[in-house]
């Protein structure tokens, strides 16, 4: 559900990397606090934090106490010392959606706790055994490694943690059984209102790729197709005059192939494209469209931008048609 929340096609290209968690839910803790919580699943004396100090490397300045919270700027949930932050709401997001998930969660966990607090005979007991137990049967979703790694989608999965990396995947859960009794028991949201969301969350999702689509496609057919084909000319005038004064023309030749290579899958792809996003039209189910879109369009949009992208590395700057990689990183025009 949390990552439910979250789900959008804007966020899907965000989650996973520039310091955005990954789409895997986990949550770190630090290094003190998963030592104190092992220690009440283990049955162990109290755990006590010591505060460390920072090495500063000059005697002269006082000393400064090490936050031993928050080192971990991949985890979609982490603690910071005196709370936990959800770290994976995009900045175009709403954060409605958000709480209303978050809080319906805690609010039946809570209400579960209540429960067995206010039928306790004895309520340090009690809460000691909440605590472990809950630790132990949600203990796989503790990591405080790196959640960019390889190997943490491959022990994320061996530990049974869901990794939905679209918003058609996360969408397709919100009417789960388990998640309709959450919001029916709370009052939340009826069947109907949440098939309602749902339906919205995918025509939205369709509606973004769809323009996407189509911009990308105009611009790699109207835009890079005749910039790549003027620089191509280029070549070829200078190959030829090099030729006539008996120069080397190797190169010249060499990646004026290259970019009509280039250049031929570009429009290839673009028209794909424009097929794809045509036969999109004859779909009416909202979920059916989603899917088709992240299953059809997306990858052939992928597909395109690479052929795109590596021709720009050989277009010069003053005909690529859009600012080049180099200009939106490292210009302060």
């Amino acid at each position: 559900l949390y990552r439910l929340s979250v789900a959008s096609a804007g966020n899907d290209h965000r989650l996973g990397a520039n310091e955005a968690p990954p789409s895997i839910l986990s949550i770190f803790v630090g290094d003190d606090l998963i030592t104190a919580l092992n220690a009440i699943v283990e049955n162990k004396d109290a755990y006590h934090v010591h505060k460390t100090v920072m090495e500063l490397g000059a005697k002269i300045l006082p000393k400064l106490p090490k936050d031993t919270t928050d080192r971990n700027r991949t985890s979609p949930l982490a603690f910071t010392g005196n709370k936990f932050e959800f770290r994976m709401v995009g900045s175009n997001d709403s954060i409605a959606d958000c709480n209303v998930i978050l809080n319906t969660t805690v609010a039946e966990v809570l209400s579960e706790f209540a429960k067995l607090l206010e039928n306790s005979t004895n309520i340090p007991n009690t809460v000691y055994n909440i605590v472990s137990t809950t630790l132990k049967e949600n203990g796989n979703i503790l990591f405080n490694g790196n959640s960019y790694s390889k190997e943490w989608v491959a022990e994320a999965e061996k530990r049974g943690l869901v990794n939905l990396k679209t918003t058609p995947d996360a969408c397709d859960t919100y009417t789960l059984d388990k998640n309709i009794k959450l919001f029916e028991k709370s009052k939340v949201f009826t069947l109907t209102e949440l098939k309602a969301r749902q339906h919205i969350m995918f025509e939205n999702y369709s509606r973004i790729i769809n323009i996407e689509g189509l911009t990308m496609a105009e611009m790699a057919k109207k835009d890079i197709y005749p910039a790549v084909n003027k620089y191509i000319s280029k070549l070829i005038h200078t190959a030829e005059r090099k030729q006539r004064v008996g120069a080397d023309n190797e190169i010249d030749l060499t990646i004026a192939k290259k970019l009509a290579d280039l250049n031929t899958s570009i429009y290839k792809k673009a028209e794909k494209l424009t097929s794809l996003l045509e036969k999109a039209l004859k779909i009416t189910d909202a979920k059916e469209l989603a899917f088709y879109y992240k299953d059809k369009v997306i990858p052939c949009m992928k597909s395109l931008r690479a052929y795109a992208d590596d021709a720009e590395t050989y277009t010069p700057e003053t005909l690529w048609p859009f600012p080049t990689y180099g200009q939106l990183l490292f210009s302060v025009r």
